[in-house]
């Protein structure tokens, strides 16, 4: 599963790497092997779930220059804002305490030593306080790389989720969040900045789409 740590002897030689290609099925993101070797210098490009398709078409092709120049632009403002108000047109009206968070770009673009980037140019992100409160309609359900049926509406109250309400998919969310008590709280903010990416079922794509919010 994504965020487990890859094999000893992968580990060791991404501590020895000046650059590090992940094409991995999970993610090793937030893996402390990826950390270590950031932390050494290493420039880690986190390749998870590449396909032949997703190498040719889609969020790949987009103007990183572009992507990074917004993205950084985005980061910026996230870090000078204080509360952010989500309103969507499926009934999502949620609010975020931002006030005193880093915002963090990840344009696709890895020239400095340590930068961690994603294959696709993605966006821009910040970790909002525990005092988030609303609801959130979401279709597209991003951990399982595949769409929702029906749209699920998640209420939320001091950065934790405290019900969940759908169909089956919704009660299936539910059960797999009971796995761990940390799951249910709110822990990223983030704005799509790539105009190339698909909506497709594919986390790694839909949630980098230029104006998606997660």
């Amino acid at each position: 599963m994504h965020g487990n740590e890859p094999p000893r002897v992968v580990a060791a030689a991404m501590l020895g790497a000046d650059v590090i290609l992940a094409p991995t099925t999970y993610a090793i993101t937030h893996t402390k092997a990826r950390l270590e070797a950031s932390k050494r210098g290493a420039r880690t490009v986190i390749m998870r779930s590449i396909t032949e398709d997703t190498m040719i078409h889609g969020a790949m092709l987009a103007d990183y220059n572009e992507v990074s120049a917004l993205s950084n632009r985005l980061a910026k403002k996230l870090s000078q804002m204080k509360q952010i108000r989500l309103v969507t047109d499926l009934g999502t009206d949620v609010t975020f305490n931002v006030e005193g968070r880093q915002g963090l770009a990840l344009g696709g673009i890895a020239i400095e030593p340590g930068t961690l980037l994603l294959s696709r140019a993605r966006g821009s992100h910040c970790s909002p306080r525990r005092s988030n409160t609303g609801k959130n309609h979401r279709r597209l359900c991003h951990g399982w790389d595949r769409s929702f049926n029906q749209p699920i509406q998640l209420d939320v109250k001091d950065g934790r989720v405290i019900s969940i309400r759908g169909g089956k998919e919704a009660q299936e969310l539910r059960r797999l969040l009971e796995g761990d008590e940390n799951a249910f709280v709110v822990a990223e903010f983030a704005i799509g900045t790539n105009p190339k990416s698909r909506m497709k079922g594919n986390m790694a794509e839909d949630k980098i789409l230029r104006g998606c919010v997660m």
